[in-house]
């Protein structure tokens, strides 16, 4: 099977096609995007403080309130 190039009519050997220059480009910024996104991620993650609290103490905080037996709603 021969692809024929857009402008001209040589025969185009398809085990011979890359991507090139620019499809290494593409993959190149997306990689180091990644690594920045990576980097600051971990940057926000170290700045989190937070105290954890044995379950007891937290399940009685989340409990709704109680209606009263005199509330008409």
């Amino acid at each position: 099977m021969t692809i024929l190039v857009a402008l001209g009519s040589e025969p185009v050997d398809p085990d011979r096609v890359s991507a090139g220059g620019i499809g290494f480009l593409v993959i190149a910024g997306i990689a180091i995007l990644t690594f920045l996104l990576w980097r600051s991620m971990n940057k926000q993650l170290r700045k989190v403080d937070f105290e954890e609290r044995p379950d007891d103490e937290g399940a009685e905080q989340h409990e709704p309130p109680s209606r009263r037996e005199d509330d008409p709603t």
